[in-house]
């Protein structure tokens, strides 16, 4: 949301800030022509408006990509910390079958089904993690 809102702001001061220093500009090149008796100071003045908007310019774009990288950080650690969870509601679960099957008469092919069905979670969660690290070092 903030990022689009800021994408939203950069967009409109472009197209805003960019009819300004063109309408100042030629404002500044007519001034000049016409032999205003203060050309040079003008000029100077001019010169200094382009620069600060070419500052603009960059100071957005910077900060377009600071969101952009805060972003993609907050969404790796929202992930990390529903992987860990997973992770740890699947060991307390874990340990509560591995405790019924070791009490109940038929605990040996239980305990099988249940290490075979655990398995191949945990399988599924390390490819998910995986993919998130390989995301978070592109």
């Amino acid at each position: 949301m903030l990022c689009d809102r800021f994408k939203e702001f950069a967009h409109e001061t472009e197209l805003i800030g960019q009819e300004r220093v063109a309408a100042v500009n030629d404002i500044c090149d007519q001034l000049i022509a016409a032999g205003h008796s203060d050309a040079a100071t003008i000029a100077e003045w001019k010169d200094g408006i382009n620069e600060a908007w070419t500052d603009l310019l960059e100071l957005i774009d910077t900060r377009t990509q600071a969101l952009a990288a805060s972003w993609e950080l907050h969404k790796f650690f929202h992930d990390c910390k529903e992987t860990l969870l997973r992770i740890h509601v699947r060991f307390i679960v874990l340990s509560f079958i591995l405790t019924g099957c070791l009490v109940s008469v038929a605990g040996q092919s239980s305990f099988i089904e249940v290490i075979f069905v655990y398995s191949s979670e945990t399988k599924s969660c390390t490819r998910q993690s995986t993919l998130k690290q390989a995301d978070v070092l592109l």
